[in-house]
């Protein structure tokens, strides 16, 4: 008897309220991809309530298609729907790597993209109209969610990042795509690049979310989560890092030589929602960016090094699992304080 009511405690144990933050970085977002697959079929899936996602440029995208599959039907179809759309990516790849000659073999450098290949590839993109690799993208997202209800409303709500160009009055404006007005036009303005042109929303110009936050954490930490699961694509700043919110890092450092704002904003605020909000159980995985890798490792969407990158994702999320599965909804299961920062063991005395 007391077996049989040990089993039904356990099977009553009440889901772990997460929220999933999805940083941005073009290719790179084929890591978070990987990683999202891994958590999907793991007992993870079975241990959490996704409440809330928010994801910036190719966070949103992968974001929205994980929103999508699990409000449609469950994890099943949110896993169908994010390898769909990055195949459709991959073969959309295969086009440009053959005809650019992107390879590891003729490439010493690769993932970076030579640049004599990155000047025939300008040159045939000023060819082109300048919204077509957007108006790509925006046909793939729509290939897997054609019907936005799901975005809309459901158990796990979607908060998409972008920046609205303000430019009566000179500036721009940070804004966050929520509820009905999540489509297929705000959700590739979130990864819309100035060089691109931006995207039109409504009538109104919108920029990539990554200008003004990576991902934005605002929204997310007002839903009645308890984990928040993290998954960065940024290289972590060579520096101790400080515990200030994403504005406190844009206002105080984004004038300073040698900032990166992109990789500054995210860890330093991480740490600062550490310390602001200690009863909230933080969780990360990051991806172990190369310092060779350089700006066009992110643009190169060639199928070998999407699935190198998935590969990565994949792995990265089992050694989580293996070693954190257990601190969902119980404790934080990642110190973002750097080894310098970390107190020191007490001395033992002689």
């Amino acid at each position: 008897m007391q077996g049989k009511f040990n089993n039904k405690a356990q099977s009553a144990t009440p889901k772990t309220k997460i929220g999933i933050a999805l940083q941005g970085g073009g290719a790179y977002g084929a890591y978070a991809k990987g990683v999202l697959e891994t958590l999907l079929q793991s007992p993870f899936i079975n241990k959490t309530d996704i409440r809330a996602i928010t994801g910036t440029s190719a966070g949103a995208m992968n974001g929205a298609l994980l929103t999508y599959g699990l409000n449609k039907g469950g994890p099943q179809v949110a896993l169908k729907t994010l390898d769909q759309f990055w195949d459709n990516i991959k073969n959309i790849g295969q086009t440009f790597s053959l005809w650019n000659g992107l390879n590891p073999t003729l490439n010493p450098d690769w993932p970076n993209i030579p640049q004599h290949k990155m000047l025939l590839f300008s040159f045939a993109q000023a060819a082109l109209p300048r919204d077509y690799a957007l108006s790509q993208l925006k046909q793939a997202l729509a290939q897997e969610i054609p019907d936005l209800k799901p975005l809309h409303s459901g158990k796990t709500q979607l908060f998409v990042n972008a920046v609205l160009d303000d430019s009566t009055n000179g500036g721009r404006i940070h804004t966050v795509f929520k509820g009905q007005d999540l489509d297929h036009d705000s959700l590739i303005a979130s990864g819309a690049l100035e060089q691109l042109g931006g995207w039109m929303v409504n009538g109104t110009r919108h920029y990539d979310g990554a200008y003004w936050r990576n991902p934005c954490f605002d929204d997310i930490l007002k839903t009645d989560i308890t984990d928040l699961f993290v998954i960065s694509l940024q290289a972590r700043p060579n520096r101790p890092l400080k515990p200030r919110s994403q504005d406190d890092v844009r206002d105080q450092d984004h004038a300073k030589p040698g900032f990166s704002l992109i990789t500054s904003e995210i860890h330093d605020h991480l740490l600062h929602l550490q310390q602001a909000k200690p009863k909230l159980h933080l969780h990360h995985i990051a991806m172990d960016v190369q310092p060779h890798w350089n700006e066009t490792s992110r643009m190169n969407t060639d199928p070998q090094w999407l699935n190198t990158l998935e590969d990565m994702g994949r792995k990265d999320a089992q050694d989580w699992l293996n070693n954190n599965l257990s601190a969902l909804g119980r404790h934080s299961s990642y110190n973002l304080l750097s080894p310098s920062q970390k107190p020191k063991p007490p001395r033992k005395k002689p």
